[in-house]
């Protein structure tokens, strides 16, 4: 939130500018892998915890699917709400059930073998066990698939795109200091003939 006041007797909330990038319309967006599909849905556990929202207002976000994807796979909420359906019970643990649903919804195969998380993100939310954020949090990381191992070609360019700011760098330090060679040597030519 960046502000709020009231105005002819209406109360007025400013939120940051998020552009629309609904989760459901590009998750699937573009082949992921299993292991990028955790990493969102653990990005929309984290965003669900450091949400400054009364537990009614983030049920109601996660209920109506207000959660924009951005490129590099963080997630934001939105605040687009129809708050007729606002329900002022809810818990922590109602949304953390809430949560554990899309996340499970998110993660359920297309086709091949069911994937750890999915399946015990399945028994949880059946069983309506999740009581915090914070179980959820711990059970899709315990579940989650490790990351694939690269092969040596993989692992070099994953260390150039990590790496490229300083490699640009070392580079351009290079280049200067042949630049300086080449024109030391032309001098050098030009006067001692």
């Amino acid at each position: 939130m960046i502000n709020e006041f009231s105005e002819d007797g209406k109360f007025y909330i400013v939120y940051p500018y998020v552009p629309e990038r609904p989760l459901m319309s590009f998750f699937m967006a573009g082949a992921r892998s299993l292991h990028e599909k955790e990493e969102i849905c653990t990005n929309l556990i984290i965003a669900c915890m450091t949400a400054e929202l009364p537990w009614p207002l983030l049920y109601l976000v996660l209920k109506q699917r207000e959660i924009q994807l951005a490129d590099n796979r963080d997630i934001s909420l939105s605040y687009k709400l129809d708050l007729t359906e606002l329900d002022e019970e809810k818990t922590e643990a109602d949304c953390a059930i809430e949560c554990a649903k899309l996340v499970r919804d998110l993660l359920k195969p297309t086709s091949g073998r069911m994937p750890n998380s999915y399946l015990l993100l399945t028994k949880r939310t059946e069983k309506r066990s999740y009581q915090s954020f914070r179980d959820l949090y711990k059970d899709l990381e315990i579940s989650a698939e490790p990351d694939k191992k690269r092969g040596p070609i993989g692992r070099f360019f994953d260390f150039l795109s990590r790496n490229k700011d300083d490699i640009f760098r070392v580079l351009l330090w290079i280049s200067a200091i042949l630049f300086l060679f080449v024109v030391v040597t032309f001098i050098t030519n030009l006067i001692f003939g």
